[in-house]
């Protein structure tokens, strides 16, 4: 049972420490996408994936993103930032249902995240209308696990 027990109790530790940015994106990046061939991905999953693409960001991946109003920025491997636009959309409201994040209440709670900033102006995520959103720096990113083959954080 502690071998159990013990995981779920250092992630509420963890999660005390949190602020609500933190578990904001958190929430977020936990959300379960279905991809348009059939399954799954972790929007985590996705975006660690094209944070780390040593080429341009994939489209395909980026497309699945941006029905949530996400988008990776270009910028060098391993270090672009994120892209997330303000106001509704209806799949980030299904990813924070029964959070007071819905509605577009995530903007408020991603400003509180250190050095985010607004974007410089509107920002096109699909090919439907530009949007303002909220630049999300890389130390929030999430880790690449598929590149840690021994299964350390290397950093």
């Amino acid at each position: 049972a502690q071998d159990i027990a013990r995981p779920l109790v250092l992630a509420a530790i963890h999660a005390e420490d949190e602020g609500e940015g933190e578990r904001c994106l958190r929430a977020i990046m936990a959300y379960f996408m279905p991809k348009d061939h059939g399954g799954v991905i972790s929007i985590g999953e996705l975006v660690a994936r094209l944070v780390n693409e040593a080429d341009k960001p994939n489209t395909d991946d980026q497309r699945l993103i941006g029905r949530m109003g996400l988008r990776v920025l270009d910028g060098k491997c391993g270090e672009r930032e994120l892209f997330v636009a303000n106001g509704q959309h209806p799949i980030m409201d299904r990813a924070l249902a029964g959070t007071r994040w819905r509605g577009g209440g995530h903007r408020a709670a991603l400003d509180t995240l250190a050095n985010t900033r607004p974007s410089g102006g509107p920002m096109r995520v699909l090919s439907g209308p530009a949007m303002r959103g909220v630049i999300i720096p890389n130390q929030y990113m999430p880790v690449d696990l598929n590149d840690d083959e021994d299964g350390t954080d290397a950093g």
